[in-house]
């Protein structure tokens, strides 16, 4: 064990050893994030910070389209934790019926207030439940960075099978912790303790084979999965090294967009195989999974 703050549990990814109860988790919430004056969003962002965006949700799309999703006529999007509304902008550009949830509408009505009519305020959960009980059904389900907070992963993704229409595909992303990079640099002491362990924020801690066991469990089956660029590599540079430096770290994130919208460019398909890769690999800060319904659960 890696720190005596979390346990690796029988998916095989590690999660708190002494999780919060769901009413201490919402008082936390409310208080960090759901308030307009207290939002974690960023105000404004650069150029090329939007095409990063862009150029990622592009990257998952391809993908959708190799899966054959794209097929499916009168197309629905649910974006479980909307955010900033990017993904539901980058869905509904493209034609299809989209739905967010999420706690709050601030991030939405930021940066893409054009989406808010999408949008349902509140806890996720309960609209999920809602949804549910109205047959609703969706051919793509995209949890962006959320599976890490909750307290029941498992009872997420099985609301998220219930809507998830035969054929769709549910979208998983959650940062890629405890991987390789991150235990070598604390090997070699360019860290000095598990900085990616942060509590309550995030409960679970996730790596391939836990997501795909955890999504196996669930009634899901892997059909792909893609990593990103590997920042944590800036660590191992004592001049880079955003950890022992942080006034470093905006231009770690500099190099990463400029980088990433480079390969981009050069090439969408390539780009993803060079992150399949990676993903194999267990290298990469974020990884993305994405599942349809296992035989049995169809």
């Amino acid at each position: 064990m890696l720190n005596d703050k979390v346990l690796k549990n029988i998916y095989g990814f590690f999660e708190l050893s002494d999780k919060p109860s769901e009413t201490e988790l919402q008082d936390y919430y409310k208080n960090k994030y759901y308030q307009e004056s207290k939002s974690t969003y960023s105000r404004s962002y650069s150029n090329e910070e939007i095409i990063y965006f862009n150029n990622k949700l592009e990257q998952k799309y391809h993908i959708l389209i190799e899966q054959g999703i794209l097929d499916a006529t009168n197309k629905r999007f649910l974006d479980i934790g909307c955010g900033e509304g990017w993904g539901l902008s980058f869905f509904q550009k493209r034609g299809w019926n989209v739905k967010g949830l999420d706690h709050s509408v601030h991030g939405c009505k930021t940066h893409n207030p054009e989406m808010l009519k999408f949008l349902d305020e509140g806890d996720p959960i309960q609209s999920l439940k809602r949804l549910g009980s109205e047959g609703q059904r969706y051919d793509v389900l995209w949890l962006d960075n959320v599976l890490e907070h909750l307290i029941d992963p498992l009872g997420m993704l099985e609301y998220c099978l219930a809507l998830l229409s035969n054929e769709g595909l549910l979208v998983i992303e959650v940062p890629n912790d405890f991987s390789v990079v991150q235990k070598e640099l604390l090997s070699n002491g360019n860290v000095k303790e598990p900085f990616w362990i942060v509590s309550p924020d995030h409960i679970s801690y996730f790596n391939n084979d836990g997501l795909i066991e955890l999504c196996k469990t669930a009634g899901l089956t892997c059909v792909d999965m893609i990593s990103d660029y590997a920042i944590d590599f800036d660590l191992f540079n004592s001049y880079s090294n955003y950890k022992i430096k942080p006034e470093v770290g905006k231009e770690s994130h500099n190099a990463r967009l400029k980088v990433e919208n480079l390969l981009h460019n050069i090439s969408i398909e390539k780009t993803n195989k060079l992150y399949r890769l990676y993903a194999e690999m267990g290298i990469g800060r974020q990884i993305t999974g994405f599942f349809k319904r296992s035989e049995k659960a169809v």
